[in-house]
């Protein structure tokens, strides 16, 4: 889960690209906010607050930047995650799997939740 710190003058989506570009060497496009992480404890270096895009990316990874080795990873064959990684991940993955039985709902009936991911 590529992350860093915002710069001065710099939206936070233009952050979000800009560190999966470096650390990944992916574009990425943004479609929703997942949400924002911000209990004091979620880093040990201090407090910080982690605000989660869901978007798409094309390509291989490559490690770059700060991060040594990027992979793409099955969310049922993790390594182990650092910080609140394990929440952020559940989180998603429940959006995801309600966007999925939507997905399923017939569109006269009306999908209700329209998060494009």
């Amino acid at each position: 889960m590529p992350g860093g710190f915002v710069e001065v003058g710099e939206t936070l989506e233009d952050a979000a690209r800009r560190e999966m570009q470096e650390e990944t060497g992916l574009d990425v496009h943004l479609h929703a906010l997942l949400g924002v992480y911000s209990a004091p404890e979620r880093d040990a270096r201090g407090h910080t607050v982690g605000v989660v895009y869901v978007g798409t990316a094309r390509g291989e990874p490559l490690g770059g930047d700060d991060a040594a080795v990027a992979r793409a990873f099955d969310p049922q064959q993790l390594p182990a995650l650092a910080f609140d990684h394990g929440q952020i991940l559940a989180d998603y993955l429940a959006v995801r799997d309600q966007l999925d039985r939507q997905a399923q709902v017939s569109p006269r009936r009306g999908a209700g939740l329209a998060i494009p991911c």
